[in-house]
C-alpha cells in the first residue's frame, strides 16, 4: 500500500470535505488553549435522528478542520490538536461500545450505525492527512489504531442492512482499510457478499437509479461509494470504473454496471429548471426541491467520466441552474437531458425520459422551455423502506413551479411521516375504499415496511413525439381485487389524465389531486360537508372539507392561483358523484395545501381530468376545456368509449381523442379513424404544428382514404395550403401503406403542378399511392411546383 504525500491527499479530499466553505476553524479558536486543556470523548451517544446534542459529530468536524489547517499551514500544533481528539476516542471507544452497542445496526457513539459509519469515514480521511505528513508518532499511531479504528471497524463489520446503510458501512470499512493498509477490511468492503461490487450488480437498477427510488438517496448512497472510490484511487486502485455483471434479473440481464450509471441517470430526472418532485423519501420539502448535489455529481463526472461530454455538459448545466435557484435567482435557461439511451435501458426521446426498471416516466412538453408543462409519472416498484404507496401517481410542473406536487417526506421522527406522507391519499392517485395501497393498507403499519414481492405496475405505452407525450401503466398488485389503469398525456399545453379503476366488487374510489395554490373560482357549488371523508389512512388529516354532489353529467371546472401568480385550470369529466376540496398537510409540516378529491362508487370508475396551467391567474377564461369532441364507435366493440377533449389555451386550440385503438370511430365528423390517439392542432401560432395519429391503421372520410396493413406507431401530418403536405410515418416493422385516389386528389387539389418525394427522393405521383415501408421513419411529401 503506497503512502501518498499530503498535497495529493489534500487535493483528493477537499471535494468531500467541502473546503474551504465548511472546513475552517471557528474564528475564536485558540489552538494553544485547546492543547493545554483536558479533552475527553463524551460518554453518551447520539440518539437516532436527533439533530441536537451531536457532540461526537462536532468533535469529528473539529478533527477534520484541524487536520486541514495543519495541511495548509504545516503548523504542527494543529496536527497535535487533531491527534488529541483521536487519542481521546481511542481511550474511550471500547467503553462506549460496551455501554451502547447492542445489535448489528447500532453503534457505540450513535444509536444508528449509519451515523457512526459516516463519522468513521470522515475521521479516517482526517487521519489520512496526518499520516501523509508523518505527523503521528508510532506509539500514538498504535494506540489510535487498536483503541479506535479496529474496534470501530469491527462494529461496522457486524452491520447488515439491505439498503443505503450498507453502502456507508462498506465505505467506513473500506476507507479505513485503505488509510491503514488493511487488505482484509478492503476486501470485505469491496468484494464481500454485501460489498461494493455486489451493490453495483444488484442495487443499481438497469436505468441507473438506486433501487430505493428516491433522488435524495441516489445522492446519499452515491457519496458513500465516492468516498470509497476516492480512497481507493489515492492508494492505486480504480473503483470509479469498476464494473459488475447485472444481477437484477427481473428486468433482464442487460450488461455491466458501474457508478457512472447513477450519475448518468441523475441527468435525466429533473424538470427544466433543475428542480425535481419530492417523490417517495425525497425532499424534504413537499414541493419541488433544490439539492446542491448536482455540483457534486458534475465535479465527479468531470474528474472521472469526462469522455461522455453530453452527460457532463448536462450535469454542469443542472449544477449551475440549481445553484442559481438556491441563491434566490431564477435559472437563465432550461436544462434539457441528453437525447438517446442512458444507463443500460433508460431512454430520453424528444426531451422525455423513461426509467423502465425504476418505473418513472418524466414527460416534458418542451425540455428547452422553463415554462412548458412537464410531468413525472410513477408506476414501478415500491422502493423498499424509503418507498411510498404511490402507484400510478403523478406530479405536474409548469412556469418553474410544481403545480401538482407530491408530499415527499418529513423528518423521520415526525408522526406525519407515517400518518400522512406514507399514505396513498397524500399522492396524486386513486385511493380504493379509503385505504392505502400495500404495504400501508394495515392501520399503523411502520413506514419501514416492505411491499410484497412483485408489487409493481406495468408500463403499457411510452410515446414521446415532438409536441405530444403519453405514458400509460396498469397495476393490479397495489390493492387486492382492484386494477388501476392510467394514461397521462401532455398536449396543447395541458395534462390530460384518464384514470380507470376496475374491481371485483363495488368499491369507493377517491381520485385525489394536491394543488400548490389556492382555489379561486369554479362551478363546484361547494358547501360544508357534515360527514367524514374517511377516518384513517391520512383522511383524519383533512380539514375544512367542502363538497358538492354531482347533480348532472356536466363537467366540473375549477381555477387555482399558484404562489407565483400563475393560473391552473382543472376540468373534471367522467366519474365522480361527489367533488370535495379540503385542506391537507403541506411540507414543511406547519403548512397546508388544498386537495381536490372526486369520489365515485361501484365496480368501475373512470376519472377524466384536464389540468391546464396558464401564465396569469388574473385572466380567467384563458383556458377553456370541453368534452364536446364527439367520437362514437362505428363498429361493434366492448371497449370503453373514446375520450374526446377540446382545449383552448391562450392563442392555440387543440383536439384530442384517446381510444383503445383498432376500432373505427367517427372523429367529430372530420374523419373516421381507428387511431389509439388523434391529436389535432386546430389553431396555433407555430407554423410547424402537426396533426398526430398514434397506433393508427385507418384514416378516411367514407372512401378508402389511408390504410396500413399493420398499425403504425405514429403518423404526423403537417400542411401548408398551396405549398406542401408532409407525412412522417413511423412503423415498428415492415408494413404496407395505401393512400386511395380521393385522398391523393384532396391533398394535391390546390396545386397546379403537384409533385411527390419519398424520403427526399422525387417519385412519380400515382393516382393511388402504395408504399412498402421498412421499419423506422418514412417521409412522404406532396409539394406544389
Amino acid at each position: 500500500m503506497r503512502r501518498l504525500g499530503i498535497p495529493h491527499i489534500l487535493a483528493c479530499l477537499l471535494i468531500f470535505l467541502a473546503a474551504p466553505a465548511r472546513a475552517s476553524l471557528p474564528a475564536d479558536f485558540n489552538v494553544d488553549a485547546f492543547l493545554a486543556a483536558p479533552f475527553a470523548a463524551p460518554m453518551q451517544r447520539v440518539e437516532k435522528w436527533s439533530r441536537t446534542d451531536r457532540s461526537h459529530d462536532d468533535n469529528q468536524r473539529l478533527a477534520t478542520d484541524l487536520a486541514l489547517e495543519f495541511a495548509r499551514t504545516n503548523d504542527a500544533r494543529y496536527a497535535g490538536a487533531a491527534l488529541k481528539i483521536f487519542t481521546a476516542y481511542a481511550d474511550q471507544y471500547s467503553a462506549l461500545e460496551t455501554a451502547f452497542h447492542g445489535d448489528r445496526n447500532s453503534g457505540a457513539l450513535h444509536a444508528q450505525l449509519l451515523d457512526e459509519a459516516r463519522w468513521l469515514v470522515a475521521m479516517a480521511e482526517a487521519y489520512e492527512i496526518l499520516l501523509a505528513a508523518d505527523s503521528v508518532p508510532e506509539d500514538t499511531h498504535r494506540a489510535i489504531v487498536t483503541g479506535l479504528f479496529e474496534p470501530a471497524v469491527a462494529v461496522e463489520l457486524g452491520g447488515n442492512m439491505p439498503n443505503n446503510h450498507q453502502w456507508w458501512f462498506n465505505a467506513a470499512m473500506g476507507v479505513t482499510g485503505y488509510v491503514l493498509g488493511r487488505r482484509d477490511w478492503i476486501d470485505t468492503a469491496v468484494r464481500g457478499e454485501r460489498g461494493f461490487l455486489r451493490h453495483l450488480a444488484a442495487q443499481i437498477n438497469d436505468d441507473g437509479l438506486l433501487f430505493e427510488l428516491s433522488m435524495a438517496y441516489q445522492h446519499f448512497a452515491f457519496i458513500a461509494y465516492a468516498h470509497l472510490a476516492g480512497a481507493a484511487e489515492r492508494h492505486g486502485e480504480d473503483l470509479w470504473h469498476a464494473e459488475a455483471d447485472d444481477a437484477t434479473a427481473s428486468d433482464g440481464l442487460n450488461g455491466r454496471k458501474s457508478l457512472k450509471l447513477m450519475l448518468d441517470a441523475a441527468a435525466h430526472f429533473p424538470f427544466p429548471d433543475s428542480t425535481m418532485p419530492a417523490i417517495k423519501d425525497s425532499g424534504p420539502q413537499g414541493l419541488s426541491f433544490v439539492q446542491p448535489f448536482y455540483t457534486d455529481f458534475a465535479d465527479f463526472y468531470e474528474q472521472h467520466y469526462c469522455g461522455d461530454a453530453q452527460h457532463m455538459q448536462a450535469l454542469r448545466a443542472l449544477a449551475a441552474a440549481a445553484n442559481a435557484r438556491a441563491g434566490g435567482q431564477a435559472p437563465a435557461a432550461a436544462t434539457a437531458p441528453p437525447e438517446g439511451a442512458f444507463a443500460l435501458n433508460g431512454i430520453t426521446r424528444n426531451g422525455s425520459s423513461l426509467f423502465p426498471s425504476s418505473g418513472y416516466a418524466v414527460l416534458r412538453s418542451d425540455a428547452h422551455s422553463l415554462d412548458a408543462p412537464a410531468a413525472t409519472f410513477v408506476f414501478g416498484p415500491y422502493g423498499g423502506g424509503h418507498g411510498h404507496p404511490d402507484k400510478l401517481s403523478l406530479t405536474l410542473y409548469a412556469f418553474a413551479e410544481l403545480v401538482l406536487p407530491d408530499t415527499g417526506r418529513y423528518a423521520y421522527g415526525d408522526p406525519l411521516h407515517q400518518s400522512w406522507a406514507n399514505q396513498t391519499l397524500a399522492h396524486n392517485t386513486i385511493v380504493a375504499d379509503r385505504t392505502s395501497q400495500k404495504p400501508m393498507n394495515i392501520p399503523g403499519m411502520t413506514v419501514w415496511a416492505e411491499a410484497p414481492p412483485g408489487d409493481t405496475g406495468v408500463l403499457r405505452e411510452f410515446i414521446a413525439e415532438k409536441d405530444f407525450q403519453l405514458a400509460r401503466a396498469t397495476c393490479d398488485t397495489a390493492v387486492d381485487g382492484v386494477t388501476l389503469d392510467r394514461t397521462v398525456v401532455l398536449f396543447g399545453g395541458a395534462l390530460i389524465d384518464v384514470f380507470s379503476a376496475a374491481a371485483d366488487r363495488a368499491r369507493v374510489f377517491d381520485y385525489a389531486l394536491h394543488i400548490n395554490g389556492s382555489y379561486t373560482s369554479g362551478n363546484l357549488g361547494l358547501a360544508e360537508y357534515p360527514k367524514d371523508l374517511g377516518r384513517d389512512f391520512g383522511y383524519q388529516h383533512l380539514e375544512d372539507v367542502r363538497a358538492a354532489p354531482r347533480e348532472t353529467g356536466a363537467p366540473w371546472n375549477t381555477d387555482w392561483r399558484t404562489p407565483g401568480g400563475r393560473g391552473l385550470h382543472i376540468a373534471a369529466f367522467g366519474a365522480g358523484r361527489l367533488a370535495a376540496v379540503a385542506r391537507a398537510p403541506g411540507n414543511p409540516a406547519d403548512t397546508s395545501l388544498p386537495v381536490f378529491l372526486l369520489r365515485d362508487k361501484g365496480e368501475r370508475a373512470r376519472f377524466i381530468t384536464v389540468a391546464a396551467p396558464y401564465e396569469n391567474a388574473d385572466t380567467p377564461g384563458a383556458v377553456i376545456v370541453s368534452s364536446n369532441l364527439a367520437a362514437p364507435y362505428l363498429e361493434d366493440t366492448a371497449e370503453p368509449a373514446p375520450v374526446g377533449i377540446l382545449l383552448r389555451n391562450a392563442d392555440s386550440s387543440h383536439a384530442l381523442a384517446l381510444a383503445p385503438g383498432g376500432v373505427l370511430y367517427d372523429l367529430n365528423g372530420w374523419m373516421n379513424t381507428d387511431a389509439r390517439a388523434a391529436a389535432l392542432v386546430l389553431a396555433s401560432p407555430d407554423p410547424g404544428a402537426q396533426h398526430l395519429f398514434l397506433g393508427v391503421s385507418r384514416i378516411n372520410h367514407g372512401g378508402p382514404g389511408l390504410s396500413a396493413a399493420k398499425p403504425l406507431r405514429s403518423l404526423a401530418l403537417s400542411h401548408e395550403p398551396g405549398a406542401f403536405t408532409r407525412l412522417d410515418i413511423y412503423t415498428e416493422s415492415e408494413n404496407t401503406l395505401t393512400m386511395g385516389d380521393e385522398m391523393v386528389f384532396s391533398i394535391t387539389a390546390d396545386c397546379a403542378r403537384p409533385g411527390l418525394r419519398i424520403n427526399g427522393a422525387p417519385r412519380d405521383l400515382p393516382q393511388t399511392l402504395v408504399l412498402d415501408l421498412d421499419p423506422g421513419q418514412t417521409t412522404v411529401e406532396f409539394f406544389c411546383n
